[in-house]
Formats: structure tokens, sequence, C-alpha cells
């Protein structure tokens, strides 16, 4: 779960009997937190981007960035992302980009789902996208049509019963189901749907 975030490197988990249960000692590393880059056209810049992937040690990436897009306006963007929301290891993230011609917005908060242990996990995202789309016509203009959307999407998982159920088979009885010969070549089943399904020990694969 710790290597799992963007701003830790490596980490490692020491554990050590206490005599009321264990104690636990966690030591991290962090990754190269400097953000910074740029493109010239001669001696001239045309992008720029800057910021911190870990700003102080608390988990907060904050990005800016410049663009000139020549004889359109300058292009600028702005990103923040957030591994703590109201002190839950919530992820938020806030997107905003300026283009030559539109604009985009999106607003994402999250709380992935890493291990069984946890009881849910979910994903909200909503952004306003404006963009300006070229139609070609016989007479061979190419206009720009403006076409802006609005977007929202909600999703979770939630676990069902205690951590690890149902259990898993034992690796004997998956070894020994897997060297019986008349497991292979396995069955085939046309017609079960728009599916692949191979099930150590069983050896049913099912297609299309």
């Amino acid at each position: 779960v710790l290597r799992a975030q963007w701003f830790i490197q490596d980490a490692k988990v020491l554990v050590y009997p206490d005599k009321d249960g264990v104690q636990l000692i966690v030591t991290t590393v962090d990754e190269v937190a400097v953000i910074a880059g740029a493109a010239v056209k001669g001696v001239v810049p045309t992008s720029l981007k800057f910021g911190n992937a870990n700003l102080m040690g608390r988990g907060l990436l904050l990005e800016a960035g410049w663009r000139d897009n020549g004889g359109l306006r300058n292009g600028r963007s702005l990103r923040m992302r957030s591994a703590i929301t109201f002190g839950r290891p919530i992820q938020t993230s806030l997107t905003w980009n300026r283009y030559g011609l539109g604009n985009r917005a999106d607003l994402e908060m999250k709380y992935p789902f890493f291990t069984d242990l946890q009881r849910y996990g979910f994903r909200g995202i909503l952004g306003r996208d404006d963009d300006y789309v070229r139609f070609l016509r016989d007479t061979g203009d190419l206009p720009y049509q403006r076409v802006s959307r609005s977007f929202m999407s909600l999703g979770g998982v939630a676990r069902i019963g205690h951590p690890g159920f149902p259990p898993r088979r034992t690796p004997q009885r998956r070894g020994k189901a897997l060297r019986r010969p008349h497991d292979f070549p396995p069955k085939i089943s046309p017609g079960m749907g728009d599916r692949i399904s191979l099930r150590p020990g069983l050896c049913d694969l099912c297609v299309v």
C-alpha cells in the first residue's frame, strides 16, 4: 500500500514482538520531488513546467505549466493532487488546462481499493470540457465549431464477508489437478458470452 503512493519510492516494515502484541517500525524513502521541464525553439522557450510532487513531505503535488501556441493564446495548466482529504486516505486531484482554443477542468476524488482488508473503495469525477472541432466544407474552408460538454462519473466497490473469504484452494490441490492428463487440453465451450475464464484446478476454458 505504501509503495503504491506516487511520492514514495520504497518502503520497509519491520515487525518486533511486544508484551501486548507487536511493534511496527516503518521506514520510507521518498521519490525525487522536484518537477521541472522546458522546451526551446532555437533560443526561445516554447514551454515551461515546474512544481513539487511532495510539498513539505505532506503528499501534496503542485504543478504549473505554460506553453507558447504561436498565433493562438498561450496555454496554461495547473495540477494539484493530495494523498489526504478530510483526514482520510482519500486522494483528491484537481486539473485545469487552457489550450490555444478551449479549456478543460476536472475534479476527482478516489479511495483506492488496495487490499481486501478494506471494506470499500470508490472513485468520483466531474468536470467540463470546452473544445473546438474543425469541419471540412466543399468550398475548402475549415471553420471551427465550439463543442462543450460536462461530465460526471461515480463508482465503487465493497467487500462482503470477512477478509480472505471465500478461502482459496491450497497450492497442493491446484498442482495435483493441473497434472492430471485428462485436464489438458482444456474443454472449449463456445457461446458462453464474450469472455475467457480459466479456473486453476478445474481447467474450464470458455471462449466465443
